[in-house]
């Protein structure tokens, strides 16, 4: 049967009509979210279950710094619409946010479900899950957002890393390799590089990388400490002596300074 559109739904049509553009020039122009927000505040009146409209105000509120109210709008939204991929990846970016690391995986799992050609929802999930030590899924997220975007280095370091965690080295040294050739001036991915070589016992090129990573950028506490361990390794006292002074002023951390007075550094 054919439905008769009611004063009430030809209003909240309006509304969000009305919002969505208003939305977009607010966008466009920087200024005025209070507008827009109040539009689909009375849209979110007529229709308390308009999935759309609780998707923008909270994304709206987000932005605002008021995160609690948005990630309830937002988890309205989820609640009408379960299988919206863009109400997923927003509701998971806010949760990420928020620190709900269990929940921003199972939206960002909803989102790759819902839209599996969406690299940011799988390059979230992999993220998420890799902050949760679900290395396996980070893994297995990882590389499909890479297959879907090989440009993005970034995905690189996260996949060379949760592989690195799950003792997968060999693995993890030739995505970090590639990562080298790709972007040989990021301070990160020397790090992890030399890491990984130094895991797999390969002192000499850990220390190239290392030391490239501490040129790349001289405050990377951790290149200081490794780079620390390597020279005593090697008892080149006076060198790791130097690297470990370093990495404490750096970062007075427990781990750091055990290393420096274990040296005898004053």
């Amino acid at each position: 049967m054919r439905r008769v559109l009611d004063y009430a739904t030809y209003q909240l049509v309006v509304f969000g009509l009305a919002g969505v553009a208003l939305f977009a020039l607010v966008s466009l122009r920087g200024a005025g979210p209070a507008v827009s927000r109040e539009v689909f505040e009375t849209a979110l009146a007529l229709d308390p279950h308009y999935a759309a409209g609780h998707r923008v105000l909270g994304e709206e509120l987000v932005r605002e710094g008021r995160l609690i109210d948005g990630l309830e709008h937002l988890r309205r939204a989820r609640e009408d619409d379960p299988q919206d991929s863009t109400v997923c990846l927003s509701l998971g970016r806010a949760a990420w946010k928020a620190e709900a690391r269990t929940e921003a995986r199972a939206a960002f799992e909803c989102a790759a479900a819902a839209a599996p050609g969406n690299v940011s929802a799988w390059a979230d999930l992999g993220g998420v899950s890799l902050e949760l030590q679900d290395l396996a899924r980070a893994t297995s997220a990882t590389e499909r957002a890479l297959e879907l975007d090989p440009q993005r280095n970034d995905l690189r370091l996260n996949l060379g890393t949760a592989l690195a965690r799950a003792g997968e080295l060999d693995r993890a040294q030739k995505i970090f390799f590639e990562a080298a050739r790709r972007s040989p001036d990021d301070a990160n991915v020397a790090f992890n590089l030399g890491l990984t070589l130094k895991k797999r016992g390969d002192a000499a090129q850990a220390t190239q990388w290392l030391t490239r990573a501490s040129q790349l950028d001289p405050n990377l506490a951790r290149a200081w400490f490794h780079l620390a361990v390597l020279a005593q390794q090697r008892n080149d006292l006076t060198v790791a002596r130097d690297a470990a002074r370093r990495a404490v002023e750096l970062e007075p951390s427990a781990e750091n300074r055990a290393l420096a007075q274990q040296l005898g550094v004053p």
